[in-house]
Order: structure tokens, then sequence, then C-alpha cells
């Protein structure tokens, strides 16, 4: 709770380091051309600019950025209930390759890195919802829609390299205004 407290109150901010080009042998290996959807510096400036990021150019071509500070709790507008909504579970036990230390990954939203009290507690969380989690077994023509405020979900370890053939996104779909719920069956 001392820790969740304290990502409420601060806020998060991601670090990461992309690289040139892309590499498929990273989990995180998407390059900061395809991230950015340019080819070139300027047009990668100008999205994190805009987004708010700042950034760092190395000298090999690869770009370190790091995010505005972003909320690392929610209240669902469902629900009304606070929740945790965020991929820092995701950074901290998987932001790993030869550019990036998943430990350095979330800072607080001030800038300041996580105490170590912090860190355990999101690694002991990602370990819970490692043991705790739900996992399909994928079969030719399966299709899975997963409600991205209402669940968190992941994937497992791949052999590289990761193709994603589709990726669907957008805003919650609502039912029409004055339209009835679908008449339900008796079950007499």
């Amino acid at each position: 709770p001392a820790v969740a407290h304290r990502l409420a109150a601060r806020g998060i901010r991601y670090a990461r380091t992309l690289p040139a080009q892309d590499d498929p042998l990273s989990p995180i290996g998407k390059s900061w051309r395809t991230s950015f959807n340019t080819d070139t510096r300027q047009g990668a400036e100008a999205a994190m600019a805009a987004a708010g990021t700042t950034w760092r150019w190395h000298g090999n071509g690869d770009l370190y950025t790091e995010t505005k500070q972003m909320p690392a709790l929610v209240v669902d507008g469902r629900s009304g209930k606070e929740m945790f909504y965020n991929a820092v579970i995701a950074a901290i036990t998987g932001w790993e390759d030869g550019r990036n230390d998943p430990l350095k990954a979330i800072r607080y939203g001030d800038g300041e890195e996580l105490d170590g009290e912090a860190v355990a507690a999101l690694i002991e969380t990602g370990e819970w919802m490692a043991a705790h989690r739900v996992a399909f077994a994928w079969q030719s023509g399966d299709v899975l829609i997963i409600d991205n405020q209402a669940a968190m979900h992941s994937r497992e370890t791949f052999t590289p390299p990761r193709r994603i053939l589709a990726s669907l996104w957008g805003e919650a779909l609502r039912r029409p205004e004055g339209r009835a719920e679908p008449a339900r069956q008796s079950s007499r």
C-alpha cells in the first residue's frame, strides 16, 4: 500500500533506449523509426516534443527517451474504482536487452529513481501476476478480444523473430442512446 500511495501521488515516467533499426532479437526492439513512424530524426523529435517526451541521441543512432509524468493509478470511468493502469510491471520485469535495464525503466514522475522498496514491490507484483495468470492454448483461426480497461494482459516469451499480423485498437464501443438492452431468453 505504501508503494502504491507513492506511485499514485508522484506518478511515473518510462525511460527507454530505442534502436536505430528494428531489432527482432529483442522483446522491446522496435526502432525509433517504427515507433514514431518516421525515417528522420526531425520527425521523431517532433513526435516526442508533441508527447512531452525528453530525449537524447546516442552516437550510434540509438535514441534514449523519457516520457512525461503519467499517472500510475487511474479511476475507471465505468466502476469508479481506482486501478493500476500502466506498463510498470512489463517494464520492470521485461524491458531488457543490450540497451535497456528493466530496473532503470521506471522512475517516479518527478524524475527520481524508484527506491528499493518500490522496485521490490513491483517485482513481487509481477511474480504474483505470473503465478495467477490465465493462458490460452491458441489454435489456427482463434481470435481473442481483451478489454484493456478490465484485464491486464501480456504475452509469454517467444523465439525471435516476432511477427504481429494485426493490432486493433480504438475507442470503446458504446450502446447507442435509447437502444434497449438485448432481450434475455427465459429459462422456463
